[in-house]
């Protein structure tokens, strides 16, 4: 009989072990997709601004805004030439 109840609560303990796992990997993929999409968001309204001021005459390039500075330096950044190893961290933007 003792040894059944120290299997039964062995299983439990067993049992929550995982669902304490599965609760941590859950927060994180949620994590995840939060920064995602903020990165995203991001993404596209640097791009809304980028072609409004483009739109609107070469305003930036007169006035050297420091989204223009910005849009330069990672463009600069993202460039890679064709035999270059391909980078360490994964490119999630376009």
């Amino acid at each position: 009989m003792q040894a059944q109840l120290d299997g039964l609560e062995s299983k439990g303990d067993e049992l929550s072990e995982a669902r304490r796992r599965e609760e941590e990997a859950n927060a994180k993929r949620a994590s995840s997709e939060a920064l995602l999409r903020r990165l995203d968001n991001e993404r596209a309204y640097l791009r809304s601004q980028l072609t409004s001021e483009v739109l609107s005459g070469g305003h930036v390039a007169r006035h050297h805004s420091p989204l223009l500075t910005i849009a330069r330096q990672h463009s600069a950044a993202m460039f890679i030439p064709n035999n270059a190893p391909p980078p360490s961290i994964p490119r999630y933007l376009p």
